[in-house]
């Protein structure tokens, strides 16, 4: 964590914006293990493992964005704290408990890909993830439309919201509509 520290100024909104991107990396890099494995089984268990670190990104991504648009302010700490992770908690002990499903399919281009299946314990977590990403885009957005203050926070409002946009739609449309809602394999 202390590795920002050398480019960045230690402090609250920083620290929360290098979790949310070190357990982006972390997912990401566990995804990719995913699609280069041997067997549908080993491709199963590196997928339930790359879902663990979003569950938590998701939450330190809205921590972030509560503090990087003081609006953290409103609510206080001890609140966010547990609105934001007590519910990553408790999706991660059900996904130990594996009652998360997922369709794991075989393709030419990226090798496996694993597909949520629509069940209770799913759908709730794909949902909690998809609204807090949600969240997210609307307070960078209004964010940037509110500030009027300096330039260069209106600059830095501008970069964030479009750097979040991008990916969230993407992963969003990819990851969750296609599977869930049209039963079509994610990254066709």
């Amino acid at each position: 964590m202390y590795i920002c520290c050398f480019y960045l100024p230690q402090n609250k909104v920083n620290n929360a914006f290098f979790l949310f991107v070190l357990l982006l990396g972390l997912a990401q890099t566990v995804d990719g293990l995913m699609r280069m494995s041997n067997s549908a089984e080993t491709a199963l268990i590196w997928c339930r493992m790359s879902t663990a670190p979003f569950v938590f990104a998701i939450s330190f991504g809205l921590l972030f964005t509560l503090r990087f648009t003081g609006w953290n302010k409103k609510i206080g700490d001890s609140k966010i704290l547990v609105l934001l992770f007590l519910p990553s908690i408790i999706f991660e002990f059900l996904m130990i408990a594996r009652l998360d499903k997922y369709t794991i399919v075989k393709s030419e281009q990226w090798n496996w890909i694993a597909n949520p299946e629509s069940t209770p314990v799913t759908n709730s977590i794909f949902l909690w993830m998809s609204g807090i990403g949600l969240l997210m885009l609307v307070l960078l957005w209004l964010y940037y439309f509110k500030e009027r203050a300096q330039i260069e926070k209106k600059i830095q409002a501008l970069l964030v919201a479009v750097g979040f946009s991008i990916p969230f739609v993407g992963g969003l449309t990819t990851e969750l509509i296609f599977p869930l809602i049209f039963h079509i394999d994610g990254r066709r």
